[in-house]
Formats: C-alpha cells, structure tokens, sequence
C-alpha cells in the first residue's frame, strides 16, 4: 500500500504509544475485552435467556420474581404488624403494673380463683335475697327449665316447670361448681 493507509494502520499509529506509557491506557485490545465483558454480563444473560426462551417459560421467569417479591412484602408487613402488637402488649402490661401499685388492684385478678370455685358460696336463700335488694322484675319471675347435659364440664341440670331465677341459678353454679355471687 503506496501513500495510503488502512484505517487499522491509522488506529495503530494513534495509539501507538512509547513503552513507559503503554500499560496506562487502553488499546484496542482492552477495549474489546471491556465490549465482551459487557456481553457477558447478568443482564445479558438474562435478555439471551429471556430471547431463547419460549411462553412457559418466559412466565415462569417472570413468575417466580413476582412471588418471590409478593412474599417480601408480606412478611416485612407482618412484621411490621406483629411489632405494633407487642408494643401495644408492653403498653398494656405497664398499665396493668401502674394499676397494681397504685390503686392496689389487679385486674387479672378480680376474684380469686378460690372464691370463684366455690359452688357452695350462697344459698339459694341467699341468691334470692340478693335478687329482691337489686330490685326488678328478676326476683319475682319464674321460668320453665329443660334438663341440659354438662359436657363433661358441668354435672348435668335437671330442668322443672315454674323454677324461680334464684333457683336456676343457685343450681347452675352447683352444677358446674362456680360462685353463686360470679353466676349471678
């Protein structure tokens, strides 16, 4: 080639340059390594798979990354959510401390469970009597009862025709064992 030159000689002659300088810049070599890096890269291995692939599995791809950010969400949001629960359970249970030492009450605690057990607290003499100093029509009605099974929990009721509330429930709270004043 007389007086003409190649557009690969012109490119070599401008980047030809002296050897103290050559490992600093890039020449064309460097440049096509970074081009097929860039080929080579997660993006573009996921357009040549996206390319390749057919329907079902193009859904699939695009499936699995949907679920798997739906999940995300969800667990984030009920954590979220479960955070907000137990502060409002520590919240709670500051009252309740508050309530114990200042008023000396704890509304846990509200009768005991000795007292609460008790099936023979109260006559029904006694349920009647209380009944008639509540005043109401309650003390004075009477009512038709059935015979109920206990379920296991409770002995079982057997119901009469003209019981007075007082009755039905001096023999409930036997029946299952509870307090005639927590029946009541």
């Amino acid at each position: 080639m007389t007086g003409r030159q190649t557009s690969r000689q012109a490119t070599r002659q401008r980047t030809h340059k002296p050897s103290s300088q050559r490992g600093q810049v890039r020449g064309r070599l460097g440049n096509r390594n970074r081009k097929r890096n860039r080929r080579h890269g997660p993006i573009n291995a996921l357009k040549r798979s996206w390319r390749k692939a057919n329907w079902p599995t193009r859904i699939k791809m695009g499936l699995i990354p949907t679920v798997a950010v739906v999940v995300v969400v969800a667990l984030v949001a009920e954590l979220v959510r479960f955070t907000n629960w137990r502060a409002q359970v520590r919240a709670a249970e500051a009252a309740q401390l508050e309530l114990t030492r200042t008023y000396d009450f704890n509304p846990g605690n509200i009768i005991s469970d000795g007292q609460f057990f008790n099936g023979s607290a109260m006559s029904q003499a006694e349920v009647q009597s209380f009944l008639d100093t509540q005043g109401g029509s309650l003390a004075a009605m009477t009512f038709d009862t059935s015979n109920e099974s206990g379920e296991g929990l409770c002995t079982d009721y057997t119901g009469t025709k003209g019981e007075s509330a007082a009755t039905i429930i001096d023999q409930s709270a036997r029946a299952c064992k509870v307090s005639q004043s927590a029946a009541a």
